[in-house]
């Protein structure tokens, strides 16, 4: 009992305390989980962020009008700070994925054009969740290509891929 009580009684307490009731949260009360900070994405909630992505772009007019879309936003210009934030209105398969960011990045015999959709990238660290839509000009064989170092490489069809951060 002495253990415990001075584990409350030596700095920075605030955060033990923290941690404590987040694990009696976590251990004690399973179906209060989804009131604590962190959580683990399912396999359900993969399935529902592919299905809302399949479901705008189809509704839009399908993949091959998404691929035309980027081969198009690839020639114009690109806005300041490198990403697209607000689409003009000639795009609307892209506009209806509601991406945060859209980047586009070209070289001399290639582009890819990547849109953040759910969540974002590694902050260092601990990764979360994110889930990014890219079309590119030629086939992709692994995240390296991309330039991820975390996350699942999934074909979606002829050049569209997305990746799958949570797993």
């Amino acid at each position: 009992m002495i253990a415990i009580t001075s584990l409350f009684l030596m700095p920075r307490q605030s955060f033990k305390l923290g941690v404590c009731i987040f694990i009696i949260i976590f251990f004690a009360f399973p179906k209060y989980y989804h009131l604590t900070v962190f959580k683990i994405p399912n396999a359900r909630d993969k399935m529902a962020h592919h299905q809302v992505i399949e479901a705008s772009v189809t509704k839009a007019g399908g993949w091959a009008s998404l691929e035309e879309e980027c081969s198009r936003l690839v020639k114009l210009p690109l806005p300041y700070g490198g990403a697209w934030k607000q689409l003009p209105t000639n795009f609307p398969v892209l506009t209806s994925l509601q991406a945060r960011r859209i980047y586009v990045e070209t070289n001399a015999e290639s582009y890819t054009v990547r849109a953040d959709i759910f969540g974002m990238h590694s902050t260092g660290g601990r990764g979360i969740p994110f889930y990014d839509l890219i079309v590119t000009s030629k086939a992709i064989m692994s995240l390296e290509e991309l330039g991820f170092n975390r996350g699942k490489l999934h074909h979606v069809t002829n050049l569209v891929y997305y990746v799958d951060g949570n797993s």
